[in-house]
């Protein structure tokens, strides 16, 4: 099967599938019990470790889906599992995540270069993750009926880097079927890269204002 073939069939089963989480949290509730979220994500969602993800502008289905996964052991990491085992509901978890969807994201601003031009190829020509993820990384809120697909623009290279690595190897299952890990094994380490420089220096606040690479 072709690239083109697999990326149409698995976002056709994105479309179909259905979300399992709903929004309708309360983002001033969400501030006060954000608090043992802020040590690493930052009070505003913009986390200062490069390895850590920036929650900030995230869409509010997408982070209580990843952090009822989290809950529930269904994704591993014994940080997320830790915090969310002691939040008392699904609510506070609702809560949390609009609070910090409904803070501003923090770009990179980072200045335009070779290594992102050729991420943007690879994002709109060899993979087409803008099918799923939006022509400018703004990714997709979902709906009733879809899974939200993140937002990729402006955040962490080095997180992008990782949490790809892991589809690539199946450290990490796609929660929309076979998705991310039957693309990303044939994805090299420098298309990684190149792809992740691209995302992390989208800035969606910012006009259309390209600079020469460098």
């Amino acid at each position: 099967m072709s690239m083109r073939k697999i990326i149409t069939t698995a976002c056709l089963i994105v479309s179909l599938a259905s979300g399992t989480a709903g929004a309708g949290g309360d983002p001033a509730a969400g501030q006060i019990k954000a608090s043992s979220c802020a040590f690493c994500h930052g009070p505003d969602g913009n986390s200062s470790d490069p390895a850590i993800p920036k929650l900030a502008g995230q869409f509010e289905k997408y982070i209580l889906q990843q952090s009822l996964l989290f809950h529930s052991g269904k994704r591993k990491d014994a940080a997320m599992q830790g915090v969310t085992a002691v939040i008392n509901s699904d609510q506070d978890l609702a809560d949390i995540a609009a609070h910090f969807a409904s803070q501003v994201l923090i770009s990179e601003k980072a200045p335009n270069s070779v290594t992102a031009q050729q991420g943007k190829i690879i994002y709109e020509g060899m993979l087409k993750c803008y099918l799923c993820h939006g022509p400018n990384g703004e990714g997709n809120p979902g709906s009733s009926e879809t899974d939200a697909a993140p937002r990729l623009a402006g955040q962490h290279k080095t997180y992008l880097i990782k949490t790809l690595k892991e589809f690539r190897s199946a450290q990490r299952r796609s929660k929309n079927g076979f998705m991310m890990n039957t693309i990303m094994p044939m994805v090299s380490d420098a298309e990684i890269e190149a792809l992740c420089e691209y995302l992390s220096r989208i800035d969606l606040t910012a006009p259309e204002n390209p600079t020469d690479p460098q």
